[in-house]
């Protein structure tokens, strides 16, 4: 399968109070022209990852130097001691020696739990030798067919017309139960450290540690200097948004969103309900008229439903920061297709009112089309440099 030549893999598993014999690696290393030892070698050092090195993880890396072989090792630590004074170590390795296959990955497995993970090492064909990689071809169109044949009650008793703000939130409500029927996801989360250097290993331990970890960060360091300001500012955003709409927007038609659907990207991640941008993009026409109806409802009712405005916050690791800290990872907030969908109608109906009224000042450009920072601070250079031509002072004031 992988056009390499007669491999030797051999199990292995050193004892903490044994030691790492040369002549042990020599003999194992000589069982094949091309040798992979993999297992528990209780060997530590900093060049894969351990704080705190011992005498066979010094001597293993001087070996290797001197026998010629490689040493893989995994990102994460393999073993996760019971004792909070005790720090997670790798000491499960790989050892190659006239191997030529390409390393894919080595990971951890942290689906058990015992204290030593088990870990995978996986290896492809050498360079020159690679299989055609596999494809995925998926039949949009038979996806479509199935949505509409899929039956769902709830959906059945969605009335004609969608009117009030309730019959809104049963509508998204029945359709993304409809779309979830057959669209569903996981996404696994590495093992993280809480603050009193215990190990968040369950799913909700993780959650609960990135949680804290983003309210620390995202938490004032010192409170609002003027409540009072704050609340006449929220009364009046109250009153505001209580009043009836002057101005009626445009109301959606199904040739709008088809042609917003057609331009989706396929490849953005779902929100909390789980419906992918693929999927939105196989809707057929009878969703796509019950969505209209969606629209046009909140559009009339001036509202914009809760559930659209819930996200799945995920972390990315931070490159070069330690993978077990909670805080290095920079948290995105994945929201719904569907309502993203909204957030464009909005935008473009509220941009053509404001510049047809000549609301936005010409000096204004962020978040207006076809405007950057470069072109703002272009502007800026332009005044100084007319400024000094007529040996005048130019003067900025910036809101931070």
């Amino acid at each position: 399968m992988t056009g390499h030549g007669t491999l030797v893999i051999v199990s292995i598993y050193l004892p903490p109070s044994k030691s790492l014999l040369r002549s042990d690696l020599e003999a194992l290393l000589a069982l094949g022209d091309s040798v992979i030892l993999f297992g528990d070698f209780n060997s530590k050092n900093r060049k894969w990852g351990c704080e705190i090195p011992n005498t066979n993880g010094t001597n293993l890396y001087k070996l290797s130097k001197e026998l010629k072989f490689e040493i893989i090792a995994s990102l994460t630590p393999t073993h996760y001691p019971d004792t909070l004074t005790s720090r997670p170590s790798t000491l499960d390795l790989a050892i190659t020696k006239g191997v030529s296959l390409y390393l894919h990955c080595i990971e951890a497995l942290h689906c058990l739990d015992s204290d030593q993970r088990p870990f995978i090492l996986r290896m492809g064909p050498p360079a020159g030798g690679l299989p055609k990689p596999m494809s995925k071809v998926t039949d949009w169109k038979r996806v479509s067919t199935a949505l509409e044949e899929i039956d769902t009650p709830a959906l059945n008793n969605i009335p004609d017309v969608v009117q009030t703000p309730d019959e809104i939130d049963s509508s998204i409500g029945a359709l993304t139960n409809h779309i979830q029927k057959w669209s569903r996801g996981y996404l696994p989360t590495p093992p993280l450290k809480k603050a009193d250097s215990s190990l968040a290993i369950d799913d909700v331990e993780k959650a609960e540690c990135l949680a804290d970890s983003l309210e620390l960060q995202c938490s004032h360091t010192i409170p609002p200097v003027d409540i009072h300001h704050i609340t006449r500012v929220e009364e009046e955003v109250r009153h505001k948004t209580s009043l009836e709409p002057r101005n009626d927007l445009s109301p959606v038609s199904l040739d709008e969103i088809q042609k917003l659907f057609k331009n989706l990207n396929a490849k953005m991640a779902s929100g909390l309900d789980g419906m992918s941008n693929k999927a939105i993009k196989c809707f057929p026409i009878t969703l796509l008229s019950l969505l209209v109806a969606i629209f046009n409802a909140c559009l009339k009712n001036c509202y914009f439903p809760p559930v659209w405005k819930e996200a799945v916050v995920i972390g990315i690791h931070k490159p070069g920061k330690p993978r077990d800290l909670p805080a290095s990872y920079r948290p995105i907030s994945l929201l719904s297709g569907l309502g993203k969908i909204y957030e464009k109608i909005l935008k473009s109906r509220l941009s053509e009112y404001l510049f047809s009224k000549g609301l936005i000042i010409n000096e204004q450009f962020g978040f207006r089309p076809h405007h950057s920072c470069p072109q703002q601070a272009l502007r800026l250079v332009e005044y100084i440099t007319e400024g000094f031509k007529t040996k005048k002072r130019t003067v900025a004031s910036f809101l931070m």
